[in-house]
């Protein structure tokens, strides 16, 4: 262990292939769009009922690495929606 803490600071690195899940969370029904470049998914943050109260939208330029867009939708702007939002 005392190696690790030696070795300074890691580098990010850049995917070259894909992985499954995509990125990290819990969502679903996933909706994939290509915009500009980019393709986008829009999927159903999935929490108990009381907590789905947002929406998180990926993107890519290559299909591998993802860029998270947090909470670009919420029921902040949906008047009418308290909870449990889904795609």
């Amino acid at each position: 262990m005392s190696s690790l803490a030696c070795s300074g600071p890691q580098k990010a690195t850049t995917r070259t292939t894909s992985v499954n899940p995509l990125f990290e969370g819990w969502y679903a029904d996933p909706e994939v769009r290509f915009f500009e470049n980019r393709f986008w998914i829009f999927p159903t943050y999935s929490a108990k009922y009381n907590a789905q109260v947002y929406f998180d939208a990926f993107s890519s330029t290559d299909l591998v690495n993802w860029k998270k867009h947090s909470h670009i939708l919420d029921t902040t702007a949906v008047k009418w929606a308290k909870r449990a939002m889904w795609a």
